[in-house]
């Protein structure tokens, strides 16, 4: 696997364990800024029951 950098796709892990191919850095944290509320909210259900 490429080193972040050496090409402009990334690979990046997904919660379901996935893979997800992300072309750009900003869409990269884009993606990352989504998992994490996505986490939160599953967190939050789960602290509801």
């Amino acid at each position: 696997m490429p080193e972040a950098g050496v090409s402009d796709t990334t690979v990046s892990r997904c919660l379901n364990g996935s893979l997800c191919y992300v072309k750009t850095d900003h869409y990269k944290k884009e993606m990352e800024n989504n998992l994490q509320q996505s986490l939160g909210r599953a967190k939050d259900k789960l602290k509801r029951g």
